[in-house]
């Protein structure tokens, strides 16, 4: 009888530990950093339809959506929405995001098992909740990513961790076709990888990809502070990577991609570049202005970009560029440019039309602004 009754003691005890380690295996996978990239497509109401963008980098959301309305019974769109960015938080199977700058437009929703999400959206708090669901959805000429992400440190003194501690930290977010085949997807690969990497090689692994990325990083961090003993000044040994990519369209077979990358080795300031690429989805082709403006838009666009450049400095016609500080009194067409649902966006650079000072330049036009030079049917969906 004491036999029996140690065997079920035993018994009782390896139950309760195999209880508690999946409970802690659980509640491992529910604190993980949640990451993804996805499309989707979604109603609010009875006829507005959500069309979004959605990146979450260690539940950090960011993106891009827009909406649209059907009219009920000829499914005509009545009105387009602008682009809209927002930003937000995932934690467990929750999710809660605004659109950028307006906290008061706040939607709140359950991330199902298969990634789709349902809530209720509040403009504000006079206004009464609608309810919305948002299914991931690449049907209409949208392309498949995948996120992958990469954070770590290396400190330089062992036992001094924290902020200010002497240290080379990494932090990676890339956007990658995964189990895509044929011509679209190997030119998505392609120009990702010549983007990402300084081999003009197609990145076969990005995880493999990001830890050597890592390695080296860390290596020329660790090389460069050989034989140093007065570390006093600490900020200079402080050295930071990133490279993050975005989604600025993804629809009606037209991808536009952001990088940017960024780099300080201890300096006050370090090196900031963004680069762009758009991808004709049903060729894999790059889309160029030439691509989809009629010949003559050149002289036009120009004169576009350089008037939205004055408003947004406040600087008059009658008044020089380079009396604000400008490099020239006119601007080139920037060969970095993204389309998105309403226009086109011409950026610039640090130290391309202006000081550092200054920062990046990006100047958006709408389609409306020089609808005569499209081409017939590139830009069918937009209402010009």
């Amino acid at each position: 009888m004491k036999k029996k009754s140690c065997k079920i003691k035993r018994v009782g005890i390896l139950l309760v530990l195999l209880l508690s380690f999946i409970s802690t295996l659980i509640n491992a996978q529910n604190t993980a950093p949640v990451n993804f990239y996805r499309h989707y497509n979604g109603k609010m109401g009875k006829n507005m339809v959500i069309v979004a963008d959605m990146q979450c980098i260690r539940n950090n959301v960011s993106g891009f959506y827009f909406y649209y309305f059907l009219e009920p019974e000829t499914k005509k769109i009545s009105h387009y929405s602008k682009t809209i960015p927002i930003k937000g938080k995932v934690g467990g199977n929750n999710i809660v995001f605004y659109e950028y700058g307006n906290v008061n437009s706040k939607y709140s929703g359950v991330i199902d098992s298969n990634g789709n999400i349902s809530g209720t959206w509040l403009k504000s708090d006079r206004d009464k909740p609608l309810p919305f669901e948002m299914k991931i959805d690449y049907s209409e000429g949208s392309f498949p990513l995948w996120c992958y992400t990469l954070y770590d440190n290396y400190y330089l003194i062992n036992g001094l961790t924290g902020k200010s501690a002497p240290q080379a930290k990494i932090d990676v977010a890339v956007l990658y076709p995964k189990n895509v085949s044929g011509p679209v997807g190997d030119s998505v690969k392609k120009t990702i990888s010549n983007h990402l990497s300084e081999e003009n090689t197609i990145i076969k692994s990005p995880e493999r990809f990001m830890e050597n990325l890592k390695t080296e990083f860390f290596r020329q961090y660790k090389t460069s502070t050989d034989g140093i003993e007065d570390f006093s000044n600490t900020a200079s040994f402080v050295w930071e990577k990133s490279i993050t990519m975005n989604v600025l369209y993804n629809k009606n077979d037209i991808l536009s991609l952001k990088y940017e990358k960024a780099v300080n080795a201890g300096s006050s300031h370090g090196i900031l570049m963004s680069e762009f690429s758009i991808f004709d989805l049903k060729t894999g082709r790059q889309l160029t202005l030439d691509a989809f403006l009629k010949p003559g838009y050149k002289e036009k666009l120009k004169n576009l970009v350089n008037s939205g450049l004055r408003k947004m400095n406040g600087i008059k016609d009658e008044e020089k560029l380079t009396e604000s500080g400008f490099f020239n009194d006119t601007i080139d067409i920037s060969n970095d440019y993204y389309i998105n649902n309403d226009g086109i966006g011409f950026f610039y650079n640090v130290y391309e039309i202006a000081p550092f000072s200054a920062g990046t330049t990006d100047i958006f036009i709408p389609f409306g602004k020089f609808k005569e030079f499209i081409k017939p049917g590139v830009f069918k969906w937009v209402n010009l």
